[in-house]
C-alpha cells in the first residue's frame, strides 16, 4: 500500500486536534496512541483510508462532535468520515454538550459491532488492541493492569482488556484477519 498526501495531511490534522493531550494517568503524548492504531491497521491489510480513519478515530468523540465530523468529511472524504463516526461512541463532544453515561455509550457501541463493516472493525479492533496492550502490559506507559480504563470511572467495567479486544476480534470473519495480500 502507498501512503500518500492525504495520509500526511491526516497526521498533521490529528496532531493539531490532539496536540498537547496525554494518555490518561501518564505523560505520554496521546498522538502515540493514534499512530499505534494506524500502524496496526496498516500492518493488518488496511487501506490508506482506513489508516487515516485510525489516526482520526477519537477526534469526533473527544474533540468536537458533529462539527468535527463534518470537517473530517470535508477534508478526507465520506469513506473516512463513515469509519470515524462508527468508531465514536458519542457525537456530543462539542463544547458544553452533555454526554450519555459512559456505560450506556459503551454497551450500545459493543452491541452494534457485529453489524459493522470490515473497515470499521479493522480500526475498532486496532484501537481496542492498543488500549489493551497499554493498560495490561507491565511497564508500558507506567501503569498497572486496568488503570487507564478505570481512571475516573469507579465501579465501571473496562472495555480495553484483552477479553474485550478478543470480543471485538470475534466480529471479524476469520479469513479477513489475514493480510489482504495473502491469498
Amino acid at each position: 500500500m502507498h501512503l500518500g498526501l492525504n495520509f500526511e495531511r491526516a497526521l498533521v490534522y490529528a496532531l493539531h486536534v490532539h496536540g498537547g493531550h496525554v494518555r490518561k494517568g501518564t505523560r505520554v503524548p496521546y498522538f502515540s496512541h493514534l499512530m499505534a492504531v494506524a500502524a496496526t491497521v496498516i500492518e493488518n491489510g488496511g487501506t490508506e483510508e482506513e489508516a487515516i480513519a485510525a489516526l482520526l478515530h477519537d477526534a469526533v468523540e473527544d474533540q468536537g462532535g458533529l462539527p468535527r465530523l463534518a470537517d473530517i468529511r470535508n477534508r478526507f472524504g465520506p469513506a473516512v468520515a463513515t469509519i470515524v463516526e462508527a468508531c465514536s461512541d458519542s457525537l456530543d463532544s462539542a463544547a458544553g454538550e452533555p454526554r450519555e453515561p459512559w456505560l450506556t455509550r459503551k454497551r450500545r457501541y459493543l452491541k452494534a459491532l457485529p453489524e459493522k463493516s470490515q473497515p470499521i472493525l479493522r480500526v475498532t479492533v486496532a484501537d481496542k488492541l492498543h488500549n489493551a496492550r497499554s493498560t495490561v502490559t507491565p511497564g508500558i506507559l507506567g501503569r498497572t493492569s486496568g488503570s487507564a480504563s478505570a481512571a475516573g470511572r469507579p465501579n465501571k467495567p473496562s472495555l480495553t482488556t484483552p477479553r474485550s479486544a478478543a470480543s471485538c476480534a470475534r466480529c471479524i470473519p476469520r479469513r479477513s484477519r489475514r493480510n489482504s495480500a495473502t491469498p
